[in-house]
């Protein structure tokens, strides 16, 4: 995954997947470049989908970094299930951290626009939405952070408020 302005090579990638035919998620899988394959690995037949993705650019990054499903409530407006990213105040030097998560369409309102969801970070006062960029044929939600999020709960969600999302469509 590229975070764009950085090298590829200084991407550190962990990942949430799970199989595509089953609500079972596979553990976190580390990925030190782009050059490693989705489901590489694990047979043709068995597709294998990533829930979250992070790309994690500092100095050190330690190996105890995951994500994890979370035990926490979705929020109204969410178009998935939260998850957490664990490990983040271990992060030495961090300069940016992308989160992606595939989200379904088919929880979005009657009406609404398809680019309306952004990243919504989980804060002690709610969900707070992230300047996001939605990718219609991936399904796909992203924010990039220049500095560690205030949580580690994210979540795919929805915003009917235009004035609190921000948005771009790839």
């Amino acid at each position: 995954m590229a975070i764009p302005g950085y090298d590829s090579t200084d991407v550190h990638e962990i990942a949430l997947e799970y199989q595509a035919d089953g609500p079972t998620a596979l553990d976190s899988i580390e990925r030190e470049d782009n050059t490693a394959e989705r489901g590489a690995g694990k047979g043709e037949d068995a597709a294998v989908r990533e829930r979250a993705r992070a790309a994690i650019v500092a100095d050190a990054v330690p190996d105890s970094i995951r994500i994890r499903e979370s035990d926490r409530e979705a929020p109204d407006g969410a178009l998935t299930e939260p998850v957490e990213i664990v490990g983040l105040g271990g992060v030495d030097g961090l300069e940016a951290i992308q989160l992606t998560l595939e989200y379904d369409p088919a929880g979005l309102p009657p009406g609404a626009s398809p680019t309306d969801v952004a990243v919504g970070l989980e804060t002690p006062t709610g969900y707070d939405q992230l300047p996001s960029e939605v990718d219609l044929e991936k399904t796909t939600v992203t924010a990039i952070l220049p500095e560690p999020p205030s949580g580690e709960t994210v979540v795919a969600m929805y915003e009917k408020n235009d004035e609190k999302l921000v948005s771009r469509v790839e």
